[in-house]
Parts: C-alpha cells; sequence; structure tokens
C-alpha cells in the first residue's frame, strides 16, 4: 500500500524542483528592462567598422578578479585581428563588450570614433554579424535559420555562403536538404556542423563587422583549413576579428594579440610572431605537433 504514494511523492518532489528552476530563469526574463529598437546599422553610426580599445579593465557583476587588464589595441576599418589564448584569458570577453552583452567602462570601447555606449544598441548588434562560442539554432528547418542572417538572401546567395562553411555538400546529404527540419537548439546536427551553419548565418548577415568567437573549435584541422581559406575571399573590405585558441585559424590575418590572464602579452603578424621567442610560438609548435598526430 505504501509503494506507490512513495513513489509519487518522490515524483512530486522532483517536479516541483524542476518547476522552481524553470520559473528563477522565466522570471529573470520578465524582470529584464526591454532594449529600444533601432532602424539599423545606420541608426547606430557604424558604417566603416574601425574599432578602437583604449586602457580596457572590465570585471564581470560580482566576479572578484578582472576579466580584461589594460587592453588597448586598434583595428582599422577593412582590416582583420586574431585573438588567441588560452582558457579564460578573457578573448571572449572582448567580443561582448564589442556588442554590449556587457556595457565596457565609458571611453574605452569606440567604432567609427563614437563611444559604444552612445550607439544604439539594436542598430550596434545589427551592424555585427557575431558568431558566439556556443551555436545556437532554433528548431526550424536549416533554410530557416540561414535566413535569420539576410530574409532577402537567394537560394545561390545561401548555398555560396554554406560552401564558404564547408557545410553545403553535408546538407545536400540530407534527405530534406536544406529544408531539414532541426531539433531544439539544432540536435539534430554535430557539434561542428552547428558551428558551422551558424558561420553561413554570419556570413549572409550584410554587417561592415564579422566577429567569429571560436567558430571552429569543433571542426577537425583538415576542414579548418578549408573554411580558414575560404574565409580570405569574404575578409576582404569587413573589419574582422577572430578569435581562437588555435594559432592556425588566425595565421593569415592582418594582425594578432595575443591574451594571458586578460592582458595583451604579446602582438604581431603570424610570421612575426613565430620568429620571436614566446608564447605564442610555443602555442603554435604545440599545436602543429597535435594536428600531425
Amino acid at each position: 500500500m505504501l509503494t506507490w504514494p512513495m513513489i509519487a511523492a518522490g515524483w512530486m518532489a522532483a517536479l516541483v524542483q524542476r518547476a522552481a528552476a524553470s520559473m528563477d530563469r522565466i522570471q529573470a526574463f520578465l524582470d529584464t528592462e526591454r532594449e529600444e529598437e533601432g532602424a539599423g546599422p545606420r541608426a547606430s553610426g557604424v558604417e566603416r567598422g574601425e574599432i578602437e580599445i583604449t586602457d580596457l579593465t572590465f570585471t564581470y557583476p560580482g566576479a572578484g578578479e578582472p576579466a580584461l587588464r589594460n587592453v588597448s589595441l586598434r583595428v582599422p576599418a577593412g582590416t582583420s585581428l586574431g585573438v588567441v589564448g588560452e582558457i579564460g584569458s578573457g578573448k571572449s570577453t572582448l567580443g561582448m563588450l564589442l556588442v554590449r552583452m556587457f556595457d565596457p567602462p565609458a571611453g574605452c570601447v569606440r567604432i567609427d570614433g563614437r563611444e559604444v555606449l552612445d550607439l544604439d544598441r539594436q542598430g550596434l548588434r545589427r551592424a555585427v554579424a557575431w558568431v558566439p562560442q556556443e551555436a545556437f539554432l532554433f528548431s526550424d528547418t536549416i533554410e530557416a535559420n540561414l535566413l535569420l542572417g539576410d530574409p532577402r538572401a537567394d537560394p545561390e546567395k545561401i548555398r555560396r555562403a554554406c560552401r564558404l562553411a564547408a557545410v553545403h555538400d553535408e546538407i545536400e546529404g540530407f534527405g530534406q536538404g536544406y529544408r531539414t527540419l532541426l531539433g531544439e537548439r539544432g540536435i539534430t546536427l554535430s557539434g561542428g556542423q552547428k558551428q558551422r551553419v551558424c558561420l553561413a548565418r554570419a556570413l549572409l548577415k550584410p554587417a561592415p563587422i564579422l566577429l567569429l568567437d571560436d567558430t571552429l573549435s569543433a571542426v577537425d584541422a583538415d576542414t579548418e583549413r578549408a573554411i580558414v581559406a575560404s574565409l580570405k575571399q569574404v575578409l576582404s573590405g569587413i573589419t574582422s576579428i577572430v578569435v581562437s585558441h588555435r594559432t592556425s585559424a588566425v595565421r593569415d590575418l592582418d594582425q594578432i594579440v595575443v591574451f594571458r590572464r586578460g592582458q595583451v602579452i604579446q602582438r604581431g603578424t603570424h610570421a612575426e610572431l613565430v620568429a620571436r621567442d614566446g608564447y605564442y610560438r610555443r602555442m603554435a609548435e604545440l599545436q602543429e605537433l597535435e594536428f600531425c598526430e
């Protein structure tokens, strides 16, 4: 007689705990203040995409140690910057401050000569094609997910972006092709496929700034080399920042900065950095040995 009531009590206790955790997340969303909609990239004043960061020190709310310390760098419009470093070195923080997922300290971050805190937030984000670390896809078709980058893109433009991201052949191999329905958060795809679909979506977006945050972390070395070679075709004329823990992903960019413990410890081109002894050279040598294996 007691068996079923005890099972039911345990089941109900688990449901209550799950509901409480879900309600906390829902309430946090409901308590978030609505951001005003902008009219597009021009509303934010971002047209060329020149980025300038001056003496930036940033600490996450509630954290004790700064995630970034005294960071200064400049990315001229139409050029590319590689950001490399170990996990937790502050690479991703830089990208989140550029798109104002967190607000940087006043006077530290400027785009096209204007402080980001003075820019329209929605317009700023429309002016940046951003692929965050966690690739997110909606429970819809692959084509619908890609069209979020550019709703007016025609099928040929979509396929070109997917070829650049080295995912076109795999999509065509699915039974429904580009009309394949994905599971929630893109669970139907592998980690590497999700990253490449998100990359293709960003390449479709007509934006003056391209921000890739460890976009190729889940792909193998050969696929990464193919994608990096393809990206050379689209990076010309676009201000691009490529964040990665792999030196092979940034070796052909105009300049590279190396982060460690929230600080820039080295900067230069790939050739300049491997020519002198330092953290970047050791990291490149170790990764080349891993790829050879």
